[in-house]
């Protein structure tokens, strides 16, 4: 098992960083984050990605980072994270 230490550009913001101690054994899973810190997420890899963190502590930094970097993203850009 390794250690989950994710980068991905998203939108404009840089990169997202997530690290914590935790491991993740999953090799998929740090690809799902980077397809959807890029929009690029298939419906099969969302299904895939949500199975998977809710029972992996490390994925569940790296998705909160994710979604931290999204709502930064429409802050500066004044659209709702809903729209």
């Amino acid at each position: 098992m390794s250690r989950v230490s994710f980068r991905a550009n998203a939108s404009g913001t840089g990169s997202v960083v997530a690290e914590t101690s935790e491991t993740c054994a999953d090799p998929s899973a740090s690809l799902d984050l980077a397809a959807l810190s890029e929009g690029n997420l298939s419906l099969q890899g969302m299904q895939r990605l949500a199975s998977h963190v809710v029972r992996c502590r490390a994925c569940q930094v790296a998705l909160a980072a994710v979604v931290q970097d999204a709502h930064a993203v429409d802050s500066t850009t004044k659209r709702s994270c809903g729209a």
